[in-house]
């Protein structure tokens, strides 16, 4: 039988993980990004940051 304490954290660990499962969402969506921005850079093959015209219009959001 669950005591009260055992009631208590699994309350907290609820309230923990439904406050953080949107944090980690959006962290998972940023790197995302972050990971498709640097494949699009190895796409583009150019390997110069001073001439490459994908940084230079400024690389779109979200896929690539």
């Amino acid at each position: 039988m669950d005591s009260d304490a055992d009631r208590g954290a699994t309350k907290q660990w609820r309230t923990l993980a439904e406050r953080k499962i949107p944090e980690l969402d959006q962290f998972i969506q940023e790197t995302q990004a972050l990971r498709n921005a640097v494949a699009d850079c190895l796409d583009c093959g150019c390997m110069n940051f001073d001439s490459c015209q994908l940084l230079a219009s400024g690389m779109p959001e979200g896929d690539g």
